[in-house]
């Protein structure tokens, strides 16, 4: 006996509309595969969650950068930011305080130095956060390291290595991955690439050398 959806309407579930009408499935088709194939016909898909790229300092773009276009280059939505934990508090609160309502997954914060950005970041919102700890004049970026990735318990930022911009856009990736089976294809087929890449070059050595 066929399942039947009524005259054509507008069925809310969450943030995701559904337009169903006339439309004739088996009832061998379960409720949820009835959505779905309803909201590719309509030409709906879940908006990608977008990352904040945030940095302490426009001296960090040379770094910053290769997180924004690693994130570009996957697809991902990216708002790009110069906020400081030090010298504008209040708009780095309030940023990080809105972000989840402005349609923010993850936040990705670089600084150097005493890097606070970060943490500043982590202390407003319950978004995940990766703290990029930037190589600076002094100290060769393990002031920053230790400044980011030595959270208090409760608060935590997942740190990433000195000045490894594009780590972090790729954890920012995996993490939206999640719920997303279209950039978890994208990291699978960037992973087995690596993998032919280093098997070509193993190969290439082999021969030279063996």
């Amino acid at each position: 006996m066929p399942v039947m959806f009524g005259r054509s309407k507008i069925v809310k579930n969450g943030a995701v509309r559904f337009i169903a009408g006339c439309f004739c499935f088996t009832k061998k088709i379960k409720i949820n595969e009835v959505f779905k194939r309803v909201r590719l016909l309509s030409g709906e898909r879940r908006k990608m969650k977008k990352v904040a790229v945030v940095m302490g300092s426009d001296s960090d773009l040379p770094v910053v950068e290769k997180a924004i276009n690693c994130l570009k280059n996957y697809g991902v939505p990216v708002e790009v930011r110069v906020l400081s934990a030090h010298r504008t508090p209040k708009e780095a609160a309030e940023f990080a305080a809105g972000a989840r309502e402005n349609g923010f997954g993850v936040i990705i914060a670089a600084a150097g130095k005493a890097a606070h950005l970060a943490g500043a970041m982590a202390a407003g919102t319950t978004l995940p956060v990766i703290g990029i700890p930037v190589k600076s004049s002094t100290l060769d970026g393990l002031d920053a390291l230790l400044s980011t990735v030595q959270m208090p318990s409760g608060m935590p930022v997942a740190t990433v290595a000195i000045d490894g911009a594009e780590n972090a856009a790729l954890l920012a990736i995996q993490i939206l991955a999640v719920t997303d089976k279209e950039l978890q294809d994208k990291l699978i087929a960037a992973r087995a690439a690596n993998r032919e890449k280093i098997l070509k070059k193993d190969a290439e050595i082999s021969e030279k050398f063996n």
